[in-house]
């Protein structure tokens, strides 16, 4: 039972790893993950300053 666990978690993360190496290699997946890295910058900065609105 451990055995295939193991084999099971190997298998993913070999499936992980293909994935990352494919968005690597794709610009509009690369230009998406990007995109989306900046909405969660702004999203951030517009909790902190309303969180700091609420505190004053």
């Amino acid at each position: 039972m451990r055995v295939e666990n193991l084999k099971k978690k190997e298998k993913l993360l070999n499936e992980v790893d293909n994935q990352i190496d494919y968005v690597k290699k794709d610009p509009v997946a690369i230009a998406f993950v990007q995109a989306y890295a900046n909405v969660l910058q702004e999203q951030k900065k517009l909790k902190d300053q309303l969180r700091q609105k609420n505190l004053n």
